[in-house]
């Protein structure tokens, strides 16, 4: 079998798909579940109320650019922090965590725009009857 911890400690992985692979072919079941849907999730808030807050990242370019760019810096100061840390206790450093993390934006983005399409419709509706 796989083994998922030697693979990913203190390592870099450049390869899309790698670490989503070696996960979902592992017997680590619940902790690559955990992981992949971490990462996966980590940026959705981003995705649904970064428009709210910032009404410049309300297209799907800036919102992505938004999360890809957090994404990115959160991947290189974990890659830093091997040159830092007198403990041992690095973090691997992965495309698809990058991958998985701009993917929950579009997911949050995508939940914003649903919301805020019913939200219109329903005060259409409302605004008819009224």
């Amino acid at each position: 079998m796989l083994d998922v911890w030697e693979a990913t400690r203190n390592s870099v992985n450049l390869v899309p798909g790698e670490t989503i692979e070696l996960y979902l072919r592992s017997d680590l079941g619940r902790v690559a579940w955990q992981n992949l849907l971490g990462n996966l999730l980590l940026l959705v808030p981003l995705g649904a109320l970064g428009p709210l807050a910032w009404r410049t990242l309300d297209s799907w370019k800036r919102i992505i650019g938004a999360g890809l760019s957090i994404s990115i810096s959160i991947e290189l100061l974990q890659f830093a922090k091997r040159f830092f840390d007198m403990t041992g206790m690095t973090r691997s450093v992965d495309i698809d965590d990058v991958i998985l993390n701009t993917a929950g934006v579009a997911i949050g983005y995508s939940a914003f725009l649903l919301v805020r399409g019913v939200g219109r419709l329903f005060s259409r509706i409302t605004a008819r009857r009224g």
